[in-house]
Formats: C-alpha cells, sequence, structure tokens
C-alpha cells in the first residue's frame, strides 16, 4: 500500500457515483474550487464513479445542484467511518480490550513444564529440582533466569554433558543431553604402524615399546605393547594390561604410476558393410556371403544362434552373422609437454587423497621413462612425516619378540 493511499485511509473517503449530462462540468467546477477528486472512472455516457474525502462532502452538493447531477454515496473507506462503527458497539469495543489485557497478562505466566532428552535420567527428578528453582506451572515469565537453572540441572545430574531451559510463549522446555558412555570391550590394545615407514620419532604414553627410532617397520606391525610382562620370581611372570597409547612420527614413501600414450590411434568407420551368414545343419555348412573379410582393413562382429530339431536329436540348426565394417585408421601424435602435465596432476591428485591429514610433506620425486610403441610411464613419489600410530584391539596377549 503507498503511502498516499494510507494517509487517504486515515482521512477517510467516499466513493460517489455522479450521474447528469454535464459529467465533465462538474469534475471541472469541482476541481477549480479545491475540491480533490481522483480514481474518476467514467461508467457510461450518463454516469461516473470517483472517491472524494470525507471533509469534501459538504461542498459537493451545491455544485451538483448548479451543474443539474445527482450524486450517491456507494462505499465509505476509512478510519473515521471504523470508529463511527465502533462508538455504536461500545460493548463490543471494551470486551475487546479487557481480552486483549487478559491473553497478555496470562501469558506472563508458566502454564506447561516439559522435559526432553532423557534415557536414564529420571523426568520426575529434573521436574522436581526446576520446581525448587521457579520453574513450575503458575510461575512468571521473568521471574525465570534460564542460565541459572541449567547450571543447577547439570550440577545435580553428573551424568547429563547439556542442559538448556527454553521459554516460549506459556511453556517451558527443559532439553537435556546425557552423556554417552564408552564401550568397554574386552581385549588388549596395542598400537600398530598404518603404513610402511622408517620411525624418526616416539612418545610412549603407556605399554611397552618393541621398536626405537631409527627402526624401519611394515605395516600392522606392533609398535607399542599393551601388555607389559614382568619378570618374577623363577619361571613366574606377571602381565599387566596398561592398553598401549602414543605417538610415533615416521617417514613414509608413496609411490602412483601413470602410463600414456604419445601416439593416438583414431578409428573412423567409412560406412562400407558387408556381411556373411554360416548355416550349419549336422554336418553340413552353407555359407551366404564373403568367406573372409572383403576390407582391406576393417572390424569384425559375430553373433550366433542356434535352434535345436524337436525329437530328442542332438542335432540342431545354427547360424553364424559376421559382420565386416571397413574403418579408417589415422595416428595422431599427442604434444609430450601436455601428456605429461595431465599425468602430473593424476598422480598428484591420487597421492594427495592416499596422504593422512596433517602429514607434512617433506619431498617430492619425478620419474619419466619412455617404451617403445610410445609410452610414456611417469611416477611421482611423495615422502611426507606423519603419525603412523594406530590403536588395535586384540582378544589375546601378543606374543612379544626376544629383545635380549
Amino acid at each position: 500500500m503507498a503511502l498516499a493511499d494510507v494517509w487517504s485511509y486515515i482521512k477517510g473517503y467516499v466513493i460517489i457515483r455522479v450521474k447528469g449530462r454535464a459529467l465533465e462540468r462538474f469534475v471541472n467546477t469541482a476541481l477549480a474550487r479545491g475540491i480533490e477528486l481522483w480514481d474518476i472512472t467514467r461508467v457510461d455516457d450518463w454516469s461516473l464513479v470517483a472517491r472524494a474525502y470525507l471533509r469534501d462532502l459538504p461542498s459537493l452538493g451545491p455544485i451538483l445542484k448548479e451543474t443539474d447531477c445527482r450524486g450517491r454515496i456507494e462505499g465509505k473507506v476509512g478510519v473515521p467511518f471504523l470508529v463511527r462503527r465502533l462508538a455504536r458497539r461500545r460493548g463490543l469495543v471494551a470486551g475487546a480490550i479487557l481480552f486483549s489485557v487478559a491473553l497478555y497478562a496470562f501469558s506472563s505466566f508458566v502454564w506447561f513444564v516439559d522435559v526432553t532428552g532423557f534415557e536414564r535420567t529420571r523426568p520426575e527428578a529434573v521436574l522436581e529440582l526446576a520446581a525448587r528453582q521457579g520453574v513450575r506451572p503458575g510461575a512468571l515469565k521473568r521471574s525465570i533466569d534460564p542460565g541459572e537453572v541449567s547450571r543447577t540441572i547439570l550440577a545435580e545430574f553428573p551424568d547429563l554433558a547439556w542442559a538448556a531451559v527454553h521459554i516460549r510463549g506459556t511453556m517451558v522446555t527443559i532439553e537435556m543431553v546425557e552423556k554417552t558412555l564408552p564401550e568397554v570391550r574386552p581385549g588388549v590394545v596395542d598400537v600398530v604402524a598404518a603404513e610402511d615407514a622408517l620411525i624418526t620419532n616416539m612418545i610412549v604414553l603407556s605399554g611397552e615399546p618393541l621398536v626405537n627410532e631409527g627402526d624401519t617397520v611394515t605395516k600392522g606391525q606392533v609398535l607399542i605393547a599393551g601388555m607389559i610382562v614382568r619378570p618374577g620370581d623363577g619361571e613366574s611372570r606377571e602381565a599387566e594390561v596398561v592398553n598401549a597409547r602414543g605417538i610415533v612420527l615416521g617417514r613414509v614413501w608413496r609411490a602412483h604410476s601413470e602410463m600414456c600414450r604419445l601416439v593416438m590411434e583414431h578409428v573412423t568407420e567409412t560406412g562400407r558393410v558387408a556381411r556373411s551368414h554360416r548355416f550349419t545343419v549336422g554336418g553340413l555348412t552353407l555359407v551366404l556371403g564373403p568367406k573372409t573379410a572383403p576390407f582391406a582393413d576393417c572390424e569384425e562382429e559375430q553373433r550366433s544362434y542356434a535352434l535345436p530339431i524337436r525329437g530328442g536329436s542332438s542335432t540342431s540348426i545354427a547360424l553364424e552373422v559376421t559382420t565386416y565394417r571397413e574403418v579408417v585408421r589415422s595416428a595422431e601424435v599427442l604434444d609430450k609437454e601436455e601428456v605429461l602435465a595431465k599425468a602430473r596432476g593424476r598422480a598428484r591428485s591420487a597421492l594427495e587423497a592416499r596422504v593422512p591429514r596433517g602429514a607434512r610433506v617433506l619431498d617430492e620425486r619425478e620419474d619419466v621413462r619412455y617404451s617403445q610403441g610410445g609410452v610414456l610411464t611417469f611416477t611421482m613419489t611423495v615422502e611426507t612425516c606423519e603419525d603412523i600410530a594406530r590403536e588395535r584391539r586384540q582378544e589375546r596377549g601378543i606374543e612379544r619378540p626376544d629383545r635380549s
């Protein structure tokens, strides 16, 4: 709605229908005397519809008489008319005001309290604690401190990881998230090597190390044992399960090779096609069409069909269709630098997908070899320094190597 329309609605206006012979004279006289008319619509040769402000109605009567026209109000729009209608219905206005005041007053209180997100925690206990903090039906919403109530709930229930109090309308929702207890599984946790590597640094947090810095290890080899065997008197030994943990940095080499052709062969069909049909019935063979390829260079396609003869005989009718399509072959020598750049990009993408996040690249080497037939072999080797320690759980104790 435009600003002018809003202003017209506030001031109030009427929709009038004017009939007469001198409609143009009526409009011109009204405008000349400062009476504003708008949205003037000619209905027919004898009538029009227009809008005029409420304050100008008394001035329109004399103009209608002067121009020998007649006018009729067809609509009343705006705040003044609304006020008049409400003034005649004082009871309705008073009821609406009282209802609004009552609705505002009732919405200032809490009428419902709900608890969500519980599995092990008893919701009744949470509601009882919240009631002691003032969160209960009938309490004023402004008297509730959601942050303080949340902190109190967390302090009272240690199994909760998070709690929040939300006030929406007349409902208070206590949302909780319980702590996820780790799954306890039997067995011994060892630290093993994630890749073949050369160990450069080793920090043992728990467990017994089975390798040293400078050792070369293979993937899956145990680096830190999760079971410590302590020597006892005689042959008795005590085994203590500590579950190994640690950080093992190592140098890892990864390689990726790409084989590319420097000569690209293009095969184009000429459109010339020949077909050969070979029928076989028992030991008899009948060939329709060329017995050998009719073109100097072509591609062959064979299809076979067999139909057994009724009566239990092992004899069948076989049809073999050979299609010869003449082709022209051409060779295109590719740009060596462009082929090498594409191979380098593919190799780098493949290696980046294999290198774990957090690994530090130490070196990158390239090897290019050419072989007969125009084949290029590109190999990229990346050396990284990364944490190769991975935890592995096993049900039995490990067989520790003799380190004497």
